[in-house]
């Protein structure tokens, strides 16, 4: 009897020493995770439950920690032009979609940087919504530095012979597809 005493004795120590190192592991990843601060403008679009909030913050921690904050800034604050902001960003954040957001922001960024130069070539003093025209052209994929070129070369009414090619060029597009 008293070797069995000493063997549950035995094993009760140690699984008391295995919960303990459990316990102390989870401590250190707990404190490992709260140690990324998410900035106040990507928790204000973390919405749910409890549950679900921490879940979110735990994958935007996990993005952070691998050198994307720059991006899931720009991404939250395109989230504010959304009807829906809070959904629109967890979607875009999630798993399934990263790669795909990844590619997008990508894009977006050169497109930006497009239209930049283009702007610059037109004329930095049109309206807002030229500006707009610039960058759904750019998006399209119509041939913006080219028209910038002839529009820069031309002088007058710049952003006038801008859309009127970009324009043209929709409209050849269009007689071709339906010939």
């Amino acid at each position: 009897m008293h070797g069995t005493s000493s063997f549950s004795g035995i094993a009760l120590a140690r699984v008391q020493a295995m919960r303990e190192q459990h316990e102390a592991q989870k401590q250190i990843q707990e404190n490992s995770n709260t140690s990324i601060e998410v900035p106040a403008a990507i928790q204000q679009l973390t919405t749910g439950s409890d549950y679900w909030v921490k879940l979110k913050l735990k994958r935007y921690q996990k993005l952070i920690r691998e050198g994307h904050l720059a991006d899931l800034s720009e991404l939250a604050s395109l989230a504010l032009t959304k009807s829906n902001p809070a959904n629109w960003f967890a979607k875009v954040c999630s798993v399934k979609a990263w790669e795909r957001t990844l590619d997008f922001l990508k894009k977006r960024r050169a497109v930006l940087q497009k239209a930049e130069q283009v702007i610059a070539r037109i004329g930095k003093d049109m309206s807002e919504c030229m500006q707009k025209f610039v960058y759904k052209q750019i998006w399209a994929g119509k041939s913006v530095e080219q028209y910038a070129v002839a529009a820069q070369e031309i002088g007058e009414n710049r952003h006038k012979l801008f859309a009127f090619l970009c324009n043209y060029e929709g409209q050849k597009a269009s007689i071709q597809a339906s010939v």
